[in-house]
């Protein structure tokens, strides 16, 4: 099977969804509940790279995968 590449946008936020962006912030509960929903579509992920923005850690972690 040729790689993939896959990239996944961080989970949604209450400043985001207020058309505001702030520097750092976590996702929202409707975040954390669509990226929980598609949790199970990366667990064959080999190598995991993120931002160090906490939103997007925070949605590596729902999905289940750890960021180098």
């Amino acid at each position: 099977m040729p790689p993939r590449l896959t990239f996944v946008a961080n989970a949604s936020t209450s400043a985001a969804r207020g058309a505001a962006f702030p520097l750092d912030e976590g996702i929202d509960d409707f975040g954390r509940r669509d990226a929980s929903a598609m949790a199970g579509e990366f667990r064959n992920s080999a190598i995991v790279f993120s931002s160090p923005a906490r939103r997007a850690l925070e949605t590596a972690a729902v999905l289940g995968l750890s960021p180098r």
